[in-house]
């Protein structure tokens, strides 16, 4: 896998740095006030280097948290929107289009999706049919248009995802982050770490509201959106094939 293709950038890395931030504002703080490093551009770029690397690190579980809570994400949307949207039943796209869809999935997929009347009988069965076909349809889609607008909807939702799998810990590394500057400057009296107290309760703040309030909002916009991207693109695709 390559780790610094768009998708890993935007979707994985960037989020870790969100929830990895206040730990590095301990870092800088830590070597500021210890004065073991007394060269600021010195400080800088160990604290820097030390942040780089706990990024990495973090990205693995950010990922890692972000595909555990999908399913509930899911749940909470009345099913993934790749799903969600290409049931009869849903009127996110119109019929004509859906139908269109249903057409071109069986010619190149060779997957026969449920029609009005066996979607109605079993709902189910017409979820996971729609299901093993986008599986399909994505690497359908990224065979012939790998940089469409699709991908940049995908590395959107996962950005959110990830974040909102991992906004505890976010939170959890503020309030840390705020606990330590809070204790060295009622200790020291050092203006530089209310600073860094401020900073690390902006950051705890934006983790409730953010993570909690908006996130899960804008994860279901990206997810439609990406959703949405991919059978257009698949629809556009399979008719430039038959020409």
């Amino acid at each position: 896998m390559d780790v610094l293709n768009s998708y890993e950038l935007r979707a994985r890395f960037a989020p870790a740095i969100v929830v990895v931030f206040p730990l590095g504002i301990i870092i800088y703080s830590i070597l500021s006030f210890t004065g073991q490093i007394s060269n600021q551009l010195s400080q800088f770029l160990t604290g820097g280097a030390i942040l780089l690397t706990l990024v990495y690190l973090f990205s693995f579980l950010v990922r890692h948290n972000g595909r555990k809570i999908e399913p509930e994400l899911w749940s909470s949307w009345d099913g993934p929107p790749s799903t969600r949207i290409m049931r009869w039943r849903d009127t996110t796209i119109g019929e004509k289009t859906k139908s269109q869809a249903y057409a071109a999935v069986k010619h190149i997929c060779g997957i026969t999706l449920c029609s009005k009347a066996q979607e109605a009988e079993d709902e189910q069965l017409a979820d996971n049919r729609i299901s093993e076909a986008f599986n399909l349809v994505k690497t359908y889609v990224r065979k012939n248009n790998p940089e469409g607008l699709w991908d940049k909807h995908n590395a959107e939702y996962g950005f959110h995802r990830n974040l909102i799998g991992s906004r505890k810990l976010w939170l959890t590394f503020s309030l840390i982050g705020m606990l330590v500057d809070g204790i060295i400057w009622f200790l020291y009296r050092d203006n530089n770490h209310l600073g860094f107290v401020m900073l690390n309760a902006l950051m705890l703040i934006g983790a409730l509201v953010f993570g909690w309030f908006f996130l899960p909002k804008f994860a279901k916009a990206s997810a439609e959106r990406y959703a949405e991207s991919v059978w257009t693109m698949f629809l556009v695709a399979a008719d430039s094939e038959k020409k």
